[in-house]
Parts: C-alpha cells; structure tokens; sequence
C-alpha cells in the first residue's frame, strides 16, 4: 500500500486450509477506512497457499508472503510484526473470525486513550463448526495508572493472555522482545507489555476464537513448545513449566528497563510460590513416577532365587 494503513492485521499461519478462508473474509469486510492484512505462510503443505493468494489477488490490502520451511509459530508470530506497516497491530489466527466493526472499535479506544497499549473485547469460543463453544472470554480490563498493580494482574491472572489477540500500539509492541521459544510465550508478552500501558476491554462481541471440539484436547505441552520452534528439541523446556514462564517474565521486566524492579521481581516471585510453585512440584513428581517402572527394568537385581550373586569383579575375601 502507498499510504500508511492505520492498522496491521498480522495473519501467521501454516497448514490452515479449513478455516483460513473464513477468516480472510471477515477481515475484508471490515469497515475500518485503512487497514491491512499481512499474511506470512510458515511453509505450508496444504491448500494454504492457493486460499491466500486468491485473497492477494482479489483485495490489494491483502499482501501474501510464503516461506519454503516451517521455522516454527514463535518466529511466524514475529515474523508478521516485522512486515506490518501500521500505527495500530493486531495478530489474527488464521481460525478465528470478526465482526465488521472489530477493527473500528478497536482503533476508537486506543484514538480515545492514549495510555493504552492493548484493547480485546467480550469474545465467544466457537469449536470446528463455528457453533458456540463455551462461556465468553471477558474480564481483560487491567486499566490501573500503576504498572506494579497491572504486573500483579496479569501474573496472579493467567487467563488475561486470551487479550493478546486485540489490537495493540506498535511503539509498545516494539519495546517488547515479541513472542520467545518459551513455555506460556503469550503470558511473557502480555507481562511485557503491560509495563507500557493499559489494557482496555470493549463490551460488545465483535470476535470469535475458534477453540478445540468438546472433549479433545489441543496439544500436550511437548507438543506446544515443539510448535513455537520444531528445529529444537523439547528436552528439560517442558519441565517447571511455570517457573520457566515466571523466569522469562523477569527477563523481559529487565528489558523493558522499568523502575522499582526490585519490586517487581519479588511480587513475581511470591506469585509464583503462592500460585504455582506447588503445581511444578506435582507435575514433575508425577513424570519421575511415570519414568520409575521404566528405571526399575534397567537396574540388574542382586538377589536371585535366594542368593546373593557376586559383583564388582567377583572379590573374595
């Protein structure tokens, strides 16, 4: 586009031919008067390519940009940021849909706020069918003038991560170190980014987060860091899960170069220990004790029928 679009939508995707249509159109439709859509294609296998470039084709605020290898979602993510031109950013997953207004309602509250970096609203899970999935996604509002306090909430919160898919300022997104090959990476953003400003709340339902089927599951958390970057291995990334999170937040309070980080890091702390330090503790005690059995096949018993058999070389004596 000649012109600066007022706001970016960054559409990463990789294999999403059966939604991905769905979404393209309800962007289009938008009634924003300068917008665009970026779209950054990790190396698709499926019929993602032919979709987007219809799309390209059909509207010149759609751009198209395909990659020969999957590098992972963390780096898509990034990647989008990267190629959008706008005042105002907003990452659409490639499932999801919006209402017409969406991206007007969004771009209205930063216009009329400006210490607000983030804007979602009331949002409504839809499954594969686009049929209700659940309650609304709502309560995102952490609008506090003190950044401790919108620091407390949003790590004594989890669930405010959903908000990662409204509408942001790109000059606070850029003081972020963007999306990290790390566990809850949407949680490590948002931390950052409240440092920078507020986060705001519409009422209305202007979007619909496509969510997994009733009774299946997404992904196990192996599989959830393999998607952020397939070229490394999982490893020790999936073990303290929440520790690891808590740990990035603390890098990224050290980049953001905020005051009274020494306040900052022990409220990070006692919410960690408060919150989840017991549920780390579990969950690795659990894989230990799945791994046991396995441990015990390996191990070579002493004791056969009644005697003790001799070892370490047999010594006498």
């Amino acid at each position: 586009m000649s012109v600066r679009p007022k706001v970016t939508v960054g559409v990463p995707v990789f294999n999403g031919e059966a939604q991905l249509a769905l979404a393209l159109e309800s962007l289009i439709l938008q009634d924003h008067p300068s917008f665009e859509v970026v779209i950054s294609d990790n190396g698709s296998t499926d019929g993602t390519r032919a979709i987007c470039e219809a799309y390209a084709a059909r509207d010149p605020r759609v751009s198209y940009h395909r990659y020969g290898d999957n590098r992972g979602a963390s780096w898509n993510f990034n990647n989008v940021v990267t190629l959008a031109a706008g005042e105002y950013f907003m990452w659409g997953a490639h499932d999801d849909m919006w209402a017409p207004g969406c991206l007007s309602g969004y771009a209205r509250a930063l216009d009329e706020d400006p210490r607000a970096v983030l804007v979602y609203c009331h949002a409504q899970p839809i499954d594969s069918r686009g049929a209700p999935n659940g309650p609304l996604y709502s309560e995102f509002v952490n609008d506090h003038a003190d950044r401790r306090v919108r620091w407390r909430r949003l790590l004594e919160n989890w669930p405010l991560h959903v908000a990662i898919y409204g509408m942001m300022r790109m000059d606070a997104v850029e003081k972020t170190r963007l999306i990290r090959n790390c566990a809850a990476c949407d949680i490590v953003f948002m931390s950052e980014l409240v440092l920078h400003g507020k986060t705001l709340e519409l009422p209305d339902v202007l979007s619909w987060k496509r969510v997994p089927d009733a009774g299946t599951s997404y992904r196990t958390v192996q599989e959830q860091i393999e998607y952020l970057d397939p070229s490394k291995s999982v490893g020790k990334r999936a073990r303290f899960l929440r520790w690891r999170a808590i740990r990035e937040c603390l890098k990224g309070l050290r980049h953001a170069e905020a005051d009274r980080q020494a306040a900052l890091t022990l409220d990070a702390l006692g919410i960690y220990c408060a919150r989840h330090l017991s549920t780390d503790v579990k969950e690795e005690v659990s894989r230990v004790m799945r791994s046991y059995p396995r441990l015990l096949a390996g191990l070579r018993w002493p004791f056969r029928s009644g005697r003790t058999e001799r070892r370490f070389g047999d010594r006498q004596g």
